[in-house]
């Protein structure tokens, strides 16, 4: 059943919308009809262009949906225009050299409603702190990727930012052992040390009283040091073998 109609070729043939989701043209001429396009849901606008050469139409599911007419050449009788093989079939593959292809009567070229918009890029966690300027939760995030690279990245971070004091500031034991941890074992690093030393510098300064009073804090200290010593003394023995 017909749900709506209009005019199109300046009254010489009427475009229907039906509740079976299909547009039909149909000439006044001839009686000719035929479908122009189908929707999965129940067609409640049509409309056509003066020129003949948009066609618009509107669904219950709300989806607005315009359509171009390519057929270059006009003529009086509305008929079906012959489909090219699909892709992918036997007869597709079969077309031949002298195959020239050709446009067809009506194409969808758009659904014009707006598109969804993209979503953003999901931030890190770490990322996400430090937008927020929580810099603190932005060094535990980091640490608790196990990754040096993204660690002292936001320790980089947190240096121009001057926030690197905050981030280390009122870390109780299970928020500090992570951190030292990871000092002491990337601190003899040669590619890590310009970076981690400052660091550790700062740790003795706000946690200078906890020595002493906690086993496990005064271990990694410990760890550090050795570290430390171990890679002076071979960075000087490597200083007299080369002579200077």
């Amino acid at each position: 059943a017909g749900a709506c109609l209009a005019w199109a070729s300046t009254g010489r043939r009427l475009v229907t919308g039906g509740a079976d989701g299909v547009v039909k043209a149909h000439s006044l001429e001839d009686f000719v009809s035929i479908r122009v396009a189908r929707y999965d849901s129940p067609v409640l606008c049509v409309s056509s262009s003066i020129d003949d050469l948009f066609l618009a139409a509107g669904t219950a599911a709300g989806r607005l949906d315009a359509r171009v007419r390519l057929a270059a050449k006009p003529h009086h009788k509305l008929r079906r225009q012959p489909l090219a093989p699909p892709p992918g079939t036997y007869r597709h593959f079969q077309r031949g050299k002298a195959y020239q292809p050709r446009g067809v009567d009506v194409l969808a070229v758009a659904d014009i409603l707006p598109a969804p918009a993209s979503k953003k890029p999901k931030l890190q966690p770490y990322d996400e702190a430090l937008r927020k300027f929580r810099y603190g939760d932005a060094l535990d995030a980091a640490l608790a990727t196990r990754d040096p690279a993204v660690v002292l990245a936001v320790l980089a971070q947190l240096d121009r930012r001057g926030g690197l004091h905050a981030a280390l500031a009122n870390r109780d034991e299970d928020r500090l052992e992570p951190l030292l941890a990871f000092l002491a074992a990337h601190v003899a690093t040669p590619p890590y040390a310009a970076r981690l030393i400052p660091v550790v510098h700062l740790a003795l300064d706000q946690y200078r009283s906890a020595l002493g009073a906690r086993p496990a804090i005064d271990e990694l200290f410990n760890r550090i040091a050795l570290n430390l010593a171990r890679e002076t003394d071979a960075q000087r023995a490597l200083l007299r073998l080369s002579g200077t």
